[in-house]
């Protein structure tokens, strides 16, 4: 049986600063989350709910101008890829938001006995409106790339009760932090508005995290490349930031200063606080950075004067140092302490589309895929720098990207109708991580980029829909059929088991039988499965016909399917017992 999560939050009157974020005079508003919000659940008894709840928006993410109740912008973007990419797989980036599975990350995509925590990467630059004071781009069809603001969401990452939400929705999926891109605390003259409102959401993210229990879910700042070029502001709310261009008239002081002044106020604001990310090895706490060096010629990055070495050296003014984690490079840089892995799309050409399928490592321009294999290298090599030295080691997890929408990455690495959580889920267990050799930290890219169509917040369409099942005596028939299109690429290792429900046709249901497993009572390819209602836990009553219900569980962060619930799937089937 599911649980039913129940959560209180607050919404705050007055707010005393953006650095120490402390809530007075509020309201307080019950706020009852559940995967499955509004089933009957009793000790013994039999699951009750809705057809209507099933196939219900039950993610963070924007489904329509008023859900959930914080979405405030119509419509909703129809984030597509570009028009010219008329050989693309996934047509669609950011389908509606659907009814996603309640299953972890952890049991879908890990090795059994996994203690893996496991990290959002997270985007809080996303704006509430187009032509606000934050403002936000409602892409059109086929994309825009001319345009350099981030497409509209639908909400507004600073609203507290968006990030209520997030977090509990990331909670119940299964990860364990949480790890924002952070821009510095660029809050005074010279900042641009976008600045001022990524730093206010990150304070907001920790200022719900710390209202938290211990442990929910814990913050782990990722430096950006853009903190470096904004500068950090030195006091916080009026005195001009100076940064660095990311250009060869940036120096090493300039950056040296910057992030100096950027770890100051982590460790003053976030770093010592209990909601904070630490390594469990050293109890260290720990910082991400996506900082593209190279942009950065004539900066020293590496050398004993250099910018990590002196970052490093200034840190032992702090409790402890901390830990820098940066994008996967050889876990031989003396003054970084680990790395992690980032999807690696290519250029996307409709004359060579088959690099579009390169999920492990960028393809050829001849469309064919690289022998070198990213994911199993870096695995490779991160064993056996934790052995060595104790390097940092974080997997990686995501579900493709495609950048055609925007003006500065229009890469590409197709979906495959949800395939590649399973995979990259399996790599890990593959390079010989498990039970007794622990993967330490996974790390999901990305929770909600819909820029780069990484967003795992709305769930992902495995294109699978419930073809309308048949009765033979007490033995229900049904299959799983692809939608128009995508045979080649929905696949059965995205759904972990099938449901069975039964109710009068007026829209309620009532459970049969749950744990339904495919390998167990399908074809391969589930092209054809059956079940005896029989032999269910809960037969339907006698004397009574009764609609008969299938539904597609499908594995973390991908979309639960039923037939009679509309969108492709089939009719349901009338059965008297």
């Amino acid at each position: 049986m599911r649980e039913l999560s129940l959560m209180w939050f607050e919404d705050t009157a007055e707010a005393i600063s953006p650095e120490e974020v402390r809530i007075t005079n509020m309201t307080r508003t019950l706020l009852i989350l559940s995967v499955y919000a509004g089933l009957t659940l009793s000790a013994n008894a039999q699951t009750t709910t809705t057809l209507t709840l099933e196939t219900a928006n039950n993610t963070s993410a924007c489904s329509s101008s008023t859900v959930p109740t914080y979405c405030n912008q119509s419509p909703i973007p129809d984030l597509t890829t570009a028009t010219a990419n008329t050989n693309a797989q996934t047509k669609s980036l950011t389908p509606v938001p659907g009814h996603v599975s309640s299953l972890t990350i952890e049991n879908s995509y890990l090795y059994t006995g996994a203690t893996t925590r496991i990290i959002s990467a997270y985007q809080p630059w996303f704006a509430p409106q187009t032509g606000g004071t934050y403002n936000c781009y409602a892409y059109p069809s086929g994309g825009d790339t001319s345009e350099s603001l981030h497409p509209c969401t639908g909400y507004s990452e600073n609203n507290s009760a968006t990030v209520i939400l997030q977090d509990t929705t990331m909670h119940n999926l299964g990860f364990t932090d949480v790890s924002p891109d952070w821009y510095g605390n660029c809050n005074g003259t010279g900042c641009t508005n976008n600045q001022v409102f990524l730093n206010e959401t990150v304070i907001t993210e920790a200022a719900d995290l710390a209202s938290r229990p211990a442990d929910y879910l814990r913050l782990m700042i990722m430096i950006d490349k853009g903190l470096i070029q904004a500068g950090m502001a030195t006091s916080p709310y009026n005195s001009a930031a100076v940064g660095c261009p990311a250009s060869s008239s940036a120096t090493t002081a300039c950056v040296i200063t910057v992030l100096e002044a950027a770890y100051n106020y982590i460790d003053g604001y976030w770093g010592r606080k209990s909601y904070y990310s630490t390594d469990p090895v050293s109890g260290y706490p720990m910082t991400l950075t996506f900082i593209i060096e190279a942009d950065f010629p004539d900066v020293d990055w590496t050398s004993s004067v250099g910018v990590w070495a002196t970052v490093k050296a200034y840190m032992s003014k702090y409790t402890t140092p901390y830990k820098i984690v940066k994008m996967f490079g050889n876990f031989t840089e003396t003054y970084i302490d680990g790395a992690y892995i980032w999807p690696q799309p290519l250029p996307y050409s409709n004359t060579a589309s088959g690099s579009q399928f390169c999920y492990a490592w960028p393809g050829y321009t001849d469309g064919s895929c690289e022998s070198y294999d990213y994911i199993s290298s870096y695995y490779s090599v991160a064993k056996a720098a934790f052995t060595s030295d104790g390097a940092i080691q974080m997997g990686g997890l995501y579900i493709g990207f495609d950048g055609s929408n925007n003006n500065y990455n229009q890469n590409m690495l197709a979906r495959q109708c949800g395939q590649l959580l399973p995979l990259l889920g399996d790599a890990v267990s593959t390079a010989g991580y498990s039970s007794s050799l622990q993967l330490p930290w996974l790390l999901v890219a990305t929770w909600n980029d819909l820029g780069e169509a990484t967003n795992m917040e709305g769930g992902v369409d495995n294109c699978w829909r419930v073809a309308a099942p048949t009765m033979v005596s007490s033995t229900v028939h049904w299959s799983l059929s692809a939608t128009t299109g995508q045979s080649a690429y929905a696949s059965v290792i995205t759904v972990d088991h099938f449901r069975i429900w039964y109710g009068s046709g007026a829209g309620d249901l009532t459970l049969s039988q749950d744990n339904i497993l495919a390998s167990a009572h399908c074809t391969s390819g589930v092209t054809g499965c059956t079940f005896n209602l029989s032999d269910a836990e809960y037969p339907p009553p006698t004397g009574k016909t009764w609609y008969i219900y299938v539904e597609q569980i499908a594995k973390a962060l991908q979309y639960d399917q039923i037939n009679g619930g509309g969108n492709g799937n089939g009719a349901p089937v009338t059965y008297t017992p």
